[in-house]
């Protein structure tokens, strides 16, 4: 995931779709900051009980995607993407992908709006040098 806290060494994240803390299979995203020699210096996570967190219902599955996107808003620390593959919100179970911008939590959530449902939009996060990708659409340049 890159580095999240600024100390030189990456993180990993961890997504559990069927976590059931708020919710039956709502899921969690799991943020582990890393040491140097590879054990956990200590654990976040995230999900709709998270200040700022997500908005998810039952059966969202928050979690089964996640990728870095570099740093989406210029602050100098790498964001995130993580995927709700049958969120309801344009749909049934079209999916939805939670920006996680650091120091804003999940200010924008980009739906799947077109196609059919249960297109599970979101499966693929993924990024590369010269564009970043959410299934099959590209993000404005300008984004967020």
């Amino acid at each position: 995931m890159g580095d999240l806290d600024g100390d030189g060494v990456n993180e990993l994240a961890v997504g559990a779709v069927r976590h059931d803390e708020t919710g039956n299979n709502r899921g969690t995203l799991h943020l582990m900051f890393m040491n140097t020699n590879g054990s956990v210096k200590s654990t976040v996570e995230i999900n709709d009980s998270t200040t700022n967190g997500p908005t998810l219902d039952d059966g969202d599955r928050f979690g089964i995607g996640v990728d870095s996107m570099g740093d989406l808003d210029g602050n100098g620390i790498i964001d995130l993407v993580v995927g709700a593959h049958l969120d309801d919100e344009g749909g049934d179970r079209r999916g939805t992908v939670h920006f996680f911008v650091q120091g804003q939590r999940f200010q924008k959530k980009k739906r799947n709006n077109e196609g059919e449902s249960m297109g599970f939009f979101e499966k693929r996060l993924y990024s590369t040098k010269n564009q970043k990708t959410m299934g099959n659409q590209k993000l404005p340049t300008d984004f967020p």
